[in-house]
């Protein structure tokens, strides 16, 4: 083992984990002149696939000096979480330091902290886009979401730059001048190349297995309806399908429940409880809440919101209308509350098609696109 000062080593090792402004301690040596890691990082942010290798001066073969910058990864919206995955594949499998970027002031987290709705640590230091701009350089890549296309980052930041394309109805125009899109459903896909000409390849987003589950078996769970009404038009939509349903079956008695701001494991909880879930979303880059009923148990029922096309199949593991075909959705409404064998029916192969959309499967894939893409130079 070639020999190596403490401060060599502590600098070494920071820079790993993204921290190269004297935050990360000094490192503590045993008897034996070994690191002892656990009282430099704390063990949840140790890389569960690598390990640092000989203390020769050099991390493992594994490491690249391309950092990676991701823009509102720390978000409180699904995508965000997902973007912040990308930059944890880009460092976990690529060796890359990571940065979480905000847009000009830091917010303060603890580290030990976990990110309040999707359970995830604050793992990787952030920055604001001033002390970004003093560290990039040409190899190094950005990564955000096309919502933020208005900062016409494409044009302003010399480096690589990926867009996960998560929706539609976020940004009036795109910034096209990325150099690789991504778009998380062969809608959106189709939408970007439609209406901006910009092609992009497709890969899916993945669903907690870990929190969304089918743990309650059927006939334990309440027959009322859960709605997350976690957008505004849930409600406004929810209220004409429930007058338009009392009107045409007023025999027919329907118990609805609607949730707002819950967490994933509250979500998933609720879920649990119940038998039916309606999503009455009118559009949705690919639709997450939906498959995550189906990962849990739930027969699902609603607009396909035409990102769900890539996982729905109707009458096979959902009852799916196009937006705003009232009377249809209320048929299958009462169809399914008349025969609670045919929801259970669909429940079974709800979960086998959730089962499909696994982080595994969304790391493999994203490893994948970022070797032929970004790391192959």
């Amino acid at each position: 083992m070639n020999a190596m000062t403490d401060s060599n080593l502590e600098v070494n090792i920071a820079s790993y984990y993204g921290a190269t402004d004297g935050s990360v301690s000094r490192v503590k040596m045993d008897p034996l002149g070994m690191v002892k890691l656990s009282e430099l990082i704390p063990k949840w942010r140790m890389n569960p696939r690598k390990h640092l290798g000989t203390l020769n001066g050099s991390l493992t073969s594994g490491s690249s000096d391309r950092k990676v910058f991701v823009f509102k990864g720390y978000g409180d919206n699904g995508a965000a979480y997902l973007i912040y995955q990308i930059g944890r594949i880009c460092h976990y499998q690529f060796g890359s330091p990571l940065f979480i970027v905000e847009h000009k002031k830091k917010i303060p987290r603890m580290p030990q902290l976990t990110h309040p709705r999707f359970d995830y640590p604050f793992e990787f230091r952030d920055i604001t886009i001033g002390e970004m701009k003093k560290m990039m350089k040409p190899n190094d890549l950005f990564i955000c979401n096309p919502a933020y296309s208005n900062k016409w980052f494409g044009p302003n930041l010399p480096m690589k730059k990926l867009m996960y394309l998560q929706g539609m109805n976020t940004y009036p125009v795109l910034d096209i001048f990325f150099d690789h899109y991504v778009s998380v459903s062969h809608f959106v896909q189709q939408h970007v190349k439609n209406v901006f000409n910009t092609p992009s390849s497709v890969i899916s987003p993945f669903i907690n297995q870990s929190v969304f589950r089918n743990k309650t078996p059927w006939n334990e769970r309440s027959n009322d309806i859960l709605i997350l009404g976690y957008k505004g038009y849930a409600e406004p939509v929810f209220q004409y399908l429930h007058e338009y349903y009392k009107e045409k079956y007023p025999s027919s008695n329907i118990g609805y429940r609607m949730v707002k701001d819950v967490t994933q494991k509250e979500l998933a909880d609720l879920l649990n409880q119940h038998k039916y879930y309606l999503t009455l979303n009118p559009s949705e880059g690919f639709g997450l809440p939906p498959l995550e009923a189906m990962a849990c148990g739930c027969a699902v029922i609603g607009f396909d919101s035409m990102g769900g096309r890539d996982y729905f199949q109707h009458g096979k593991n959902a009852y799916i209308v196009k937006y705003g075909d009232f009377e249809q959705l209320a048929e299958y409404l009462r169809k399914i509350v008349l025969d609670p064998n045919i929801g259970e029916d669909i429940a079974k192969k709800a979960v086998e098609t959730a089962s499909q959309f696994s982080y595994n499967r969304f790391e493999t894939e994203w490893t994948k696109y970022l070797s032929e893409h970004i790391y192959k130079t």
